[in-house]
């Protein structure tokens, strides 16, 4: 088949009119950029055209929800990144709820508004990507969601850590293996005392200021307060903390009470817990749901 073909092909399989067809499909060329291409054949098509073209395709016959299952898998990342600009950009205009599924993390912080993170079948956390990036509800989000460090028994992203050029309270002393300039960042790879591998991130300017070099021993330590919110527990990173203190679990699930303090508000209290019912009491600080 065609393009032309494979874009008509949902809305001939629902009998629609010959000429609504041919302007539905003329709309939807024009829509991802492959004007004057309906002629040809996929095999003709470069892998980022392809994938519009099947875009195209689920897009014609207007469904209410659109699902994408790993839609850039087979592409290299130069095409990968301007397909994620141009589906951002194509979802502002076509107004389609879009379910994106993907394992690059990246790929789903720059297209998504809404990200749900599963872990093994289970739903581990979901929000906008900043909240995933800079309040993860577990350490699993931490690790998945970006880079992660352990640094003095805390988890840190590369871009907290911050490298001492001398011993100070509360670092950590690494040596550092390797250096790579990303344009106007410095990534900085670093063996803490006990071989484990560590990565900095460090604007230009600071790294120019440090002079660093490889085999240099420097320390380390978190330069930034993050919450870390686990299964009935809050983890404190502190900034200059050796190891992160632990606070008192709290409930994430409390059995309804009244007002008077009495376990269940009486008869009404008991008939909601044979009915099951159960309110949920969620601490802010951390941002926890029920599960």
């Amino acid at each position: 088949m065609t393009v032309h073909d494979n874009i008509a092909f949902g809305l001939k399989v629902r009998k629609r009119p010959k000429a609504q067809i041919g302007d539905r499909v003329e709309e939807l060329l024009h829509l991802v950029q492959l004007e004057g291409l309906g002629k040809r054949y996929p095999s003709q098509l470069s892998g980022g055209q392809r994938q519009r073209m099947g875009l195209a395709r689920a897009l014609a016959p207007e469904p209410e929800v659109l699902l994408l299952d790993e839609p850039f898998g087979a592409l290299d990342a130069r095409v990968r990144a301007e397909l994620r600009e141009w589906l951002t950009r194509l979802h502002d205009v076509v107004h389609v709820t879009t379910v994106f599924v993907t394992h690059d993390q990246e790929e789903a912080m720059e297209v998504a508004d809404q990200i749900a993170v599963m872990n093994r079948g289970r739903l581990e956390q979901v929000g906008t990507p900043r909240e995933l990036y800079d309040r993860p509800a577990n350490e699993f989000v931490m690790r998945f969601v970006g880079d992660a460090n352990e640094v003095g028994g805390v988890l840190v992203r590369p871009h907290d850590i911050e490298l001492l050029p001398e011993a100070s309270n509360g670092a950590t002393e690494a040596m550092i293996v390797r250096f790579t300039m990303l344009g106007r960042d410095a990534r900085v790879e670093l063996h803490d005392e006990t071989g484990a591998e560590l990565v900095a991130i460090l604007t230009r300017d600071r790294f120019e200021e440090l002079e660093l070099w490889c085999g240099q021993t420097v320390w380390v330590r978190p330069k930034r307060e993050r919450i870390l919110a686990g299964r009935g527990e809050i983890y404190l990173a502190p900034t200059c903390a050796r190891t992160a203190p632990r606070l008192p679990a709290r409930p994430r699930h409390r059995a309804s009470r009244a007002r008077s303090g009495r376990r269940g508000g009486g008869a009404r209290g008991a008939a909601r817990r044979r009915a099951g019912h159960r309110s949920f009491r969620v601490d802010d600080r951390a941002r926890l749901r029920p599960r």
